[in-house]
């Protein structure tokens, strides 16, 4: 059972429309120019986070397939993966969220890549797991913002 107020609008959900893929580049290698094109191009969502170990690059599927052709070798892509999103904005002092939002997704077997940003969270879910994860969601007592 849930400890956060699920009915707070701050907490409704809603599946971004987008698909996105999830490009691995190797910690020595700069991004491709064709991807970092693209990655200029965005104006749907886009995630960059570099570490000493890998970068990883989140961006949509559709400006991934067309410049992934040009830099695949030693790069791995995953998706297309569907973006869920938290409403927010939430206040950093805020705890537990992720937690209880990707309870329901563990018990469903629905993976996730989360990603963080200063407002929100977002969960990205296997597009072929869109239906599971909201049944499941749906069921722990989280809310779907109305669509328009």
């Amino acid at each position: 059972m849930s400890t956060l107020d699920l009915s707070l609008p701050m907490l409704q959900l809603n599946f971004e429309a987008s698909p996105l893929a999830v490009v691995q580049i190797k910690p020595s290698e700069p991004i491709p120019p064709a991807l970092l094109e693209a990655i200029t191009q965005s104006s749907e969502f886009l995630s960059i986070t570099r570490t000493r170990f890998e970068t990883s690059v989140v961006l949509p599927w559709e400006e991934c397939e067309s410049a992934f052709a040009q830099v695949k070798e030693g790069k791995e892509v995953s998706g297309p993966w569907i973006a869920l999103k938290i409403r927010g904005p939430m206040e950093f002092s805020l705890s537990g969220i992720l937690h209880e939002l990707t309870r329901p997704l563990k018990a469903a077997k629905v993976p996730i890549f989360a990603i963080s940003t200063w407002d929100t969270d977002y969960v990205l879910i296997d597009a072929k797991n869109e239906a599971a994860a909201r049944r499941a969601l749906t069921e722990a007592g989280w809310q779907f913002a109305a669509t328009s």
